[in-house]
């Protein structure tokens, strides 16, 4: 099984699995939603979780997302605002045992002038930004995200409905006895793996009818692509899609 990753914040999310580097960048990069296998998916969200990251799961279209987006970027904020106070405190407990102050690296900096909260450090290098000038900064930011989010919506459901179209045109047989399942069965072994779901989702319906030999010849190339079971409706075919 698989779930999508989803990452509504501002940042760069990177986690470790197994050695390999997993790296989520936020939209408008296409990688910001990232299908994955559920063990690795649980080890990322476990620990980028509190950082924002979260997981999109069938029905979560429109509303769903919308709040889920809400969800991950409360908790980015929260992350950042603890971040920063940690710094302060670390900074505080320096000055009242008479040693040297800890200088902020830029990612400490970034996140107190998003927040608006003044770095504790000497000879203050801190940006002299206010609170209102600093949510007038956030707010702006945040609405080029979600129109960029937008637009990134659109172009993926454009893609989408021309991908399908191409399938349909290139794949379409009559149904019935006149069918030349050899010529469909060849057709089918020269559908990739980027496209097989959606072809198999797409025409799922269609597939019940075919003849065992076919049946069995795509749910063997779909386990073979996928190391996942053929699905056992309509519905389970078009949220893998």
């Amino acid at each position: 099984m698989s779930m999508i990753l989803f990452n509504p914040t501002d940042e760069i999310l990177k986690a470790t699995y197994q050695g390999e580097d997993i790296v989520i960048p936020p939209a408008p990069d296409p990688m910001h939603k990232i299908r994955v296998d559920d063990a690795r998916g649980r080890h990322v969200l476990n620990y980028l979780g509190p950082r924002g990251l979260v997981t999109l799961e069938y029905g979560d279209e429109g509303a769903g997302e919308e709040k889920k987006i809400e969800q991950g970027r409360t908790r980015n904020a929260d992350f950042k605002r603890k971040h920063v106070m940690n710094f302060n405190q670390v900074n505080d407990s320096q000055s009242q045992r008479k040693l040297p102050y800890v200088t902020p690296d830029e990612t400490t900096k970034r996140y107190a002038r998003q927040l608006g909260i003044k770095l504790y450090e000497p000879m203050s290098s801190t940006d002299d930004m206010t609170q209102q000038h600093a949510e007038l900064v956030g707010k702006i930011a945040e609405k080029d995200r979600d129109l960029n989010a937008k637009t990134e919506q659109i172009t993926e459901l454009s893609k989408k409905v021309d991908k399908l179209a191409d399938l349909v045109t290139s794949l379409l047989v009559a149904k019935g006895p006149e069918t030349n399942w050899d010529e469909l069965k060849g057709k089918i072994k020269n559908i990739n793996g980027k496209h097989f779901q959606t072809w198999v989702a797409t025409n799922f319906n269609e597939i019940q009818g075919y003849p065992d030999d076919v049946k069995g010849l795509i749910s063997e190339r779909y386990e073979k692509f996928y190391s996942v079971p053929f699905p056992a409706n309509e519905q389970e075919a078009r949220v893998a899609a």
